[in-house]
């Protein structure tokens, strides 16, 4: 059983033994807090909540991946494209020279996030991708802005393509900008996702794994290891995790 797998057995085997334990009714009268059928059941609810949030951080986050980089495919093919309508436009070989500069510095090596799996769900382990830093992307923006600044001092630059237009370069840059904002939020909601998970199922005592593990234990001790109220909850597992 790997790692994802575990943690959403943890969860539904927790379900199972609160349901076998209020079934033993007043017997199952434990001294520590923690797993009494309430205290279970409210882990349990927490637990839950937090596999869900996690799920709906997940695509969450790819999504604002691919947005951001299909964004900037789209504008590596748009720069050439102005480039060109620059050279039709300005008839100056110097200022042609500069902005053809300008594009080689926008350009630059194009940046591809890795692919990722065919098939991912929430309960897959958790795939450690080769993210581009924040400021690869920064930088381009960057570089995308002093382009835009460049061809502003042209006033004889005016194509009739308005996305090739100052103005509908600035919109197409506002976009982009927002779309490395999205992006990094939806990583940082992840990132969050993933750490509720994980201090829900694994904090010491009063995490839902250690819950488990210790109801377990409890029913062994009170019910004895052959008795039928342990051997109904024997085979659940509860699988631990260092935070």
């Amino acid at each position: 059983m790997n790692l994802s797998t575990s943690r959403a057995s943890n969860v539904a085997n927790l379900e199972s033994l609160i349901s076998s334990c209020s079934g033993f009714g007043e017997s199952f009268n434990p001294s520590q807090p923690t797993i009494t059928i309430e205290a279970m059941k409210d882990i349990l609810a927490e637990g839950k909540n937090a596999l869900r949030l996690l799920n709906i951080a997940i695509p969450y986050s790819k999504n604002a991946k691919t947005a951001r980089d299909n964004g900037f495919s789209l504008l590596y093919k748009l720069a050439t494209r102005v480039v060109n309508a620059f050279e039709v436009n300005i008839h100056n070989e110097q200022s042609q020279a500069q902005f053809r500069s300008l594009n080689r510095a926008l350009q630059g090596t194009k940046l591809k996030s890795k692919k990722a799996p065919a098939v991912k769900t929430e309960t897959d382990p958790e795939v450690k991708e080769n993210v581009k830093h924040k400021s690869d992307f920064d930088n381009r923006l960057e570089s995308f802005d002093s382009f835009i600044q460049f061809l502003a001092t042209f006033p004889a630059y005016a194509p009739n393509e308005p996305e090739l237009t100052v103005a509908g370069l600035t919109n197409f840059y506002n976009d982009l900008k927002n779309k490395v904002s999205d992006e990094v939020n939806a990583e940082t909601a992840l990132k969050n996702a993933r750490i509720n998970r994980d201090v829900t199922l694994y904090t010491p005592v009063t995490g839902l794994a250690l819950v488990g593990k210790n109801a377990k234990s409890y029913v062994k001790s009170a019910y004895g290891p052959n008795s039928p109220q342990y051997k109904q909850i024997s085979k659940l597992k509860f699988t631990t995790h260092k935070i």
